[in-house]
């Protein structure tokens, strides 16, 4: 029975630590590309549990501060 609880102690930890690492709905992230950075939002998760982003077309010099603005803003 102790071995049943220990295996159930680290599965909840493993579990824990995915859940700080999955990324969520609504999320931005700055991606680098060879050409500058672009930004990407997660859109959805398929499920196989893969997120699905949506990627803005304009590339950045530098990783923007008005990230706001830019994914309210209407694409092209």
């Amino acid at each position: 029975m102790e071995q049943y609880d220990e295996l159930l102690k680290r599965n909840e930890i493993v579990y824990k630590e995915y859940l700080k690492s999955k990324k969520h709905i609504g999320e931005v992230y700055a991606v680098i590309t060879s050409k500058g950075y672009a930004i990407a939002q997660v859109a959805g998760v398929n499920y196989h549990g893969g997120e699905i982003c949506r990627i803005f077309s304009k590339l950045h010099k530098d990783i923007p501060s008005n990230i706001d603005e830019i994914i309210h803003q209407k694409e092209d």
